[in-house]
């Protein structure tokens, strides 16, 4: 309960005009200091990775919610001609070292999420050391691209490219740093550089008219319409928000929303209290497809995933540019 509250009490005083919370964001300034001379000591200090094959970084400058594992799933899906293998840290998974993810071996508690969507589609490693992986994959796996799924603000592996994943209706927030904004490093210093930026969804926040950079953007698809059914959903994603209002977009009506913080470890009892209450009312269950690897085997077949695809817009720029 207590880490609920403070993941949703974040996301108000990083996104929320509330004169209250803008107040807090300020007091927390000096902390943000601190947080960008340790980023600044440290990235000074790393020794930069250079590698034969290219590496593509999926990252962003913000804390969660932007559209990475979408944009990471779009380009393998863009990329059939390539052999394509995916990087992570395999985030809240108890498997450390390098280790390629069998989807038929590894659960979420071993790899994390966000691995085991990915194995689905293509080869995927997880690690605790990026540049050891890196050698790992290429020695083993003989790749044409590896795409790191995160791993921006590492300044030790020298990407190819790297893709700003933004969301377009959270945009950057108060545009300060952690913790008191959102922001994990200065926009300045991710404007400046080669970065390609993508935003996702309506771009309400107008960034792509306040820099001169390229901006692409991109449009998240639904796969089926809910001809006004009413239904209960819940998340533990970054953006719980967008997904509710995604399933609203496509004629869902719906009756509760639950929602959890990123990564959320449903506990056997939560989901079993969600169903019990939906089935007594007789409504279906949806949820995001990266939440529903995360559910107990026992309660899978009662829960529906959203299925939705990224469509690009100028695609086939996009993938000229990140592959030139």
């Amino acid at each position: 309960m207590i880490y609920k509250f403070l993941n949703k009490s974040f996301l108000n005083i990083w996104y929320s005009r509330n004169i209250i919370f803008r107040i807090i964001s300020i007091l927390l300034l000096p902390l943000s200091i601190v947080y960008l001379l340790v980023f600044n000591i440290r990235a000074y200090f790393r020794k930069t990775h250079s590698f034969e094959v290219p590496i593509i970084c999926i990252g962003n400058i913000v804390v969660g919610g932007s559209g990475k594992t979408s944009i990471t799933l779009a380009i393998i899906k863009m990329l059939p001609e390539k052999k394509v293998v995916v990087l992570l840290k395999g985030y809240k998974g108890k498997l450390k070292g390098t280790i390629k993810v069998d989807k038929t071996k590894h659960s979420v508690i071993d790899t994390g999420d966000e691995a085991l969507l990915y194995a689905k589609v293509g080869v995927t490693y997880i690690c605790s050391d990026r540049k050891d992986a890196i050698d790992t994959i290429i020695k083993n796996e003989k790749p044409d691209i590896i795409i790191l799924d995160d791993g921006l603000q590492d300044s030790s592996i020298n990407k190819s490219k790297s893709i700003i994943a933004i969301n377009g209706r959270r945009g950057f927030g108060n545009k300060f740093l952690l913790p008191s904004g959102p922001l994990r490093q200065n926009i300045s210093s991710a404007i400046n550089k080669d970065y390609i930026f993508l935003i996702l969804g309506e771009d309400k926040t107008n960034i792509s008219s306040k820099y001169n950079n390229r901006f692409f953007k991109a449009e998240i698809i639904g796969e089926i319409d809910g001809n006004n059914r009413d239904i209960v959903a819940f998340s533990g994603i970054g953006d719980n928000d967008g997904f509710f209002q995604t399933l609203e977009n496509y004629r869902f009506n719906l009756i509760k929303k639950i929602s959890f913080p990123d990564h959320y470890h449903f506990s056997e009892n939560e989901i079993k209290a969600i169903v019990d209450d939906a089935i007594k009312d007789g409504h279906e269950i949806y949820t995001t497809a990266k939440d529903w690897v995360r559910i107990d085997d026992n309660y899978k077949d009662k829960i529906k995933q959203f299925p939705i695809n990224l469509e690009i817009k100028d695609k086939e720029q996009f993938i000229e540019t990140i592959l030139k």
